[in-house]
């Protein structure tokens, strides 16, 4: 099966059982999906899959919260019991802004929504590979570091993997598309911090010798 189709059957399976959650499933009282924000959910990841690569979704309060990075900004997806929507976008760690809200699932919503968020903007999805790197937390909200490098070895990327909802499969960015609030400070491992590795290899590849 196509890796995008495989990873949206998981995610639109992962919402299902969230809807079939009994009652206090958390033992604190914690609600079930509810059938509007499901509804709601399935319409809108139904026209605009795109969003649910590199999504982390929550519950809350019998809706969803669903979390993302688009072009370097935090962007939250919220997806109430009664199936209203709203999203904001900002800078990592900055107060965010409501750029949408809509009462229902209808045509404007998503009009607006891709001016929000324009289309094929995202990570890229694939699968987790023995010469993967992986972490622990290598830092907030992302699992897995890959160092990766085309046909041409002069041309040095890294791209950062954030879990997804299908076993072995991964959302890459290219770490140079995520703000640097982001990694700036997280450490891999002793005193090394992701932004000295970054740092590094965009030296090392600035060092070397133009093609002849």
């Amino acid at each position: 099966m196509d890796v995008y189709l495989e990873h949206h059957r998981s995610f639109c399976e992962n919402l299902a059982r969230l809807n079939m959650l009994p009652v206090s499933w958390d033992e604190k009282g914690g609600l079930p999906l509810r059938k509007k924000a499901l509804q709601a959910a399935i319409e809108i990841f139904g026209r605009r899959p795109d969003l649910t690569i590199g999504s982390v979704v929550d519950l809350k309060r019998g809706g969803l919260k669903i979390g993302l990075i688009r072009d370097g900004r935090d962007i939250t997806l919220l997806i109430c019991a009664q199936g209203t929507v709203s999203l904001s976008r900002h800078l990592p760690r900055t107060r965010p802004d409501i750029e949408l809200f809509a009462k229902a699932v209808e045509e404007p919503l998503f009009e607006t929504l891709t001016r929000a968020v324009p289309l094929f903007t995202g990570p890229r999805l694939d699968r987790g590979r023995k010469e993967d790197h992986p972490f622990t937390e290598p830092f907030e909200g992302f699992e897995l570091l890959r160092l990766f490098r085309r046909d041409d070895p002069r041309e040095r990327r890294i791209l950062v993997g954030r879990r997804t909802h299908s076993e072995g499969i991964f959302a890459f960015h290219d770490a140079r598309d995520l703000p640097t609030d982001i990694f700036r400070d997280q450490i891999l491992c002793g005193t090394t911090r992701l932004s000295d590795l970054l740092t590094a290899y965009q030296e090392t590849s600035a060092s070397d010798p133009e093609p002849v």
